[in-house]
């Protein structure tokens, strides 16, 4: 399996900051998985597919996407 994020890489979830905090099993159909924890709010982590990531860009720059 081919995962596009690494581990502790900074990536964007609908527009808000999140950081890689695991890479799971694939989700079926829809691919790897990982799971992010929000770099803002404290007690916000997520599993997502990862068709549903984008590259975090610094400001001023563009994403590579």
């Amino acid at each position: 399996m081919s995962y596009k994020f690494k581990i502790g890489e900074p990536v964007r979830l609908k527009n808000r900051p999140y950081r890689v905090v695991a890479r799971l099993s694939e989700g079926g159909a829809y691919g790897p998985r990982y799971r992010i924890r929000n770099e803002e709010v404290e007690d916000d982590e997520r599993i997502v597919v990862e068709r549903d990531l984008r590259n975090h860009a610094p400001k001023g720059r563009s994403a590579d996407i």
